[in-house]
């Protein structure tokens, strides 16, 4: 078995490669992979979805199908499928199982609690109990509560002005936050790029990190401009 990113063999009894940290999966897996990457940027998600089950298939140990499989479905489930939501939903379940503890299984876990209408309080509860074995469980609890943060704003269209003056003060300061966070992290990533030439940026979660950091800025200013409009009303 050969890392996809980097292209070296896998040392036995490590799920990721030594080399550039990317998870492994079977080269069949990873051609079925590429597969579905080619055919969901044309927009054919149902061959997609088949491709990725049969990387699924052809690597049982992975996770990345499964979590890859979460994305295509959701995307399935724009045009109102609940039945898509839900089978997202045991493919987050199965990519957990396979991996628990990769944190971006659990970013997409609490991603898809939130879509589902879970009760993210409960969800919070349960990760604050983790924090001993759970190293990065401290960031899920944060990502928790922006993203509880920003479903409140969905309603927001309701608010007086008054409130929604308010609102735009908090969703302005927690967007220089976030973002400032990211940057921060970014620059910390591309210096010890540019430092070791054996690190993989595509390889490395703190820059997978950093993007998530940066995109929840850029909506949390969305909404915080979205509020400005709706204050400046009457």
């Amino acid at each position: 078995m050969v890392c996809e990113v980097c292209g070296m063999e896998r040392v036995a009894g490590s799920p990721v490669c030594v080399q550039c940290g990317y998870p492994l999966v079977g080269a069949e897996s990873a051609h079925a992979m590429k597969e579905a990457a080619d055919l969901s940027a044309i927009g054919d998600l149902d061959n997609a979805i088949r491709k990725l089950q049969q990387a699924a298939r052809s690597s049982p140990e992975s996770y990345i199908p499964h979590l890859k499989l979460v994305a295509l479905l959701k995307r399935k489930a724009v045009d109102g499928g609940v039945v898509f939501k839900r089978l997202a939903e045991q493919e987050c379940r199965k990519a957990l199982a396979f991996a628990p503890l990769e944190k971006e299984v659990h970013f997409e876990r609490v991603r898809m609690a939130l879509e589902l209408g879970d009760n993210m309080e409960a969800l919070k509860v349960q990760y604050e109990a983790k924090e001993r074995e759970l190293p990065f469980a401290g960031e899920v609890v944060k990502m928790i509560d922006a993203l509880s943060t920003l479903a409140v704003t969905r309603v927001a269209d309701t608010l007086p002005p008054a409130q929604a003056k308010l609102r735009f003060r908090l969703l302005f300061l927690g967007a220089l936050f976030v973002g400032t966070s990211g940057i921060i992290q970014l620059v910390v990533v591309l210096k010890k790029a540019s430092a070791d030439a054996a690190f993989r940026i595509l390889g490395s979660a703190s820059f997978y990190q950093c993007i998530a950091l940066l995109t929840g800025a850029a909506v949390f200013m969305a909404e915080a401009v979205r509020m400005w409009k709706r204050g400046q009303r009457l």
